[in-house]
């Protein structure tokens, strides 16, 4: 379970609180051959359309890879999600409940050394190099606005080699 709720972390770019709450329901295992797909994972992050309304965003079609150098963490998570037998993949062991935020911090904490944001962050810098397009980063890792992902998002010149030499 601990390993699962680790690389789901770094496959989701997600913050604890959304990982935690995750149910079997949410994974399409079957519709494409080369990925599993993540429904509607709940954005923790809201926005306020107006004074007192707030709006709740989901993250849809999240894949996690069959092949690839993902593979590894995909098939970590997968060896729990064929074992487990609760609705909420990250339960307290005895009773069908999402773990809590704070003890999911010490697993981890225990685990590597590190807080969960860490991986949020290993993840947008990895996916930097796969979504060259700062949007597509912004949607695949569900945040509203590009500020928070300015410091993974750079320009590599060799994209521009064409362009410059012209």
């Amino acid at each position: 379970r601990d390993r699962a709720l680790l690389s789901l972390l770094f496959l989701t770019a997600g913050r604890i609180t959304e990982v935690l709450s995750l149910k079997k329901d949410n994974f399409d295992m079957l519709s494409d051959t080369q990925f599993f797909i993540i429904q509607g994972m709940k954005i923790v992050k809201q926005k306020r359309i107006a004074r007192t309304r707030w709006t709740k965003y989901y993250r849809n079609d999240i894949p996690l890879p069959k092949e690839g150098r993902l593979r590894p963490l995909t098939m970590m998570f997968f060896e729990w999600y064929a074992t487990c037998r609760m609705e909420h993949l990250f339960n307290d062991r005895t009773i069908d409940m999402p773990m809590r935020r704070n003890q999911a911090w010490g697993i981890i904490y225990r685990m590597t050394g590190m807080w969960p944001h860490y991986f949020r962050s290993c993840s947008e810098t990895f996916y930097r190099k796969t979504f060259k397009d700062p949007w597509a980063l912004k949607d695949f890792v569900g945040v509203a606005s590009l500020d928070s992902l300015l410091p993974y998002i750079g320009t590599d010149w060799e994209e521009y080699r064409e362009q410059l030499l012209k």
